[in-house]
């Protein structure tokens, strides 16, 4: 064992490194025979087959910030990496081990612009397993990765013990999986306000124009999307079921708070606010040619 002595090296004599040792078995309270099968087991594992990757290894442009971010993370218990590093779209994300054997690893994920976050294993597996409802064969580009509480600047870590995570960046947009208490996870959208008016904004249900309109916007993912048409046997069939529906009870429910009582009833079409033109057909142009002197 080499020993440093100001500027200038030197072995540590065979009874120095008794006395070292000697002094660890003392430290860790365990009995000698124990704490050399400990100090046994941990060299093993260290001398495993991840020996030799490094934080960020397989991103050479992300290695340094990767690098960085598990050091800031010191003490939260990473361990080792588990593999090379892989890009998820703009994200560097790297597998790694817990610093205690038997523990649930580790997913680190390094965003632009967002605080890097370590993610246990269960919680990342609750993740993907959800986004395996969206359509394509990536499961995080529909349900996206972890967002960070309010006003976090600082790497962060969601344990493996939490319960619901916010995630944010796919195509459902932003939204918290939670998990129950048998143990299921269930993804639910973030409801978000804004002043962005559409075309729909147009169309008044009454005659004088509204002090203010409230529009909710729902996006529905769905695998397959050609069953979503609405064809005409099955227009006829919502506007049958309209009436019973759970839509009609909130409505009557509403009404009563103001006074009112609109009970269900059956759908009557109104007015269209704008009618489309048809365009002339052939036969139309030819009776104006015919009738021309």
């Amino acid at each position: 064992m080499l020993m440093r002595d100001g500027d200038s090296t030197h072995w540590l004599p065979r009874t120095g490194i008794q006395q070292l040792l000697s002094a660890g078995v003392r430290a860790s309270g365990m009995p000698t025979a124990q704490a050399l099968t400990e100090l046994l087991r941990q060299a093993v594992s260290k001398a495993g087959p991840d020996d030799g990757l490094r934080v960020g290894q397989g991103l050479p442009d992300r290695e340094r910030e990767m690098r960085a971010a598990y050091g800031q993370l010191a003490g939260e218990g990473l361990g080792l990496p588990a593999g090379e590093a892989w890009a998820q779209g703009a994200v560097a994300c790297q597998d790694l081990h817990h610093e205690r054997d038997g523990e649930p690893g580790w997913v680190l994920c390094l965003e632009a612009g967002r605080p890097a976050v370590a993610v246990a294993a269960p919680v990342w597996q609750a993740i993907v397993e959800a986004g395996r409802h969206a359509p394509g064969p990536d499961p995080l580009a529909g349900i996206g990765l972890p967002r960070p509480p309010e006003g976090t600047d600082a790497p962060w870590v969601i344990a493996a013990g939490s319960r619901s995570v916010n995630v944010d960046g796919g195509s459902w947009g932003a939204g918290r999986l939670t998990c129950s208490g048998r143990g299921v996870w269930r993804w639910q959208p973030l409801p978000r306000f804004s002043i962005n008016q559409g075309r729909s904004a147009e169309n008044r249900t009454a005659g004088q124009t509204p002090a203010l309109r409230l529009r909710a916007v729902v996006n529905l993912p769905w695998a397959e999307a050609s069953r979503l048409e609405i064809s005409k046997p099955r227009r006829t069939l919502l506007e049958q079921q309209l009436p019973y529906s759970a839509v009609a009870g909130a409505v009557t429910m509403l009404s009563r708070r103001r006074g009112a009582e609109l009970s269900a009833a059956r759908r009557e079409r109104g007015p269209s606010a704008t009618r489309p033109v048809p365009p002339p057909t052939r036969a139309r142009s030819q009776d104006r040619t015919a009738a021309r002197p």
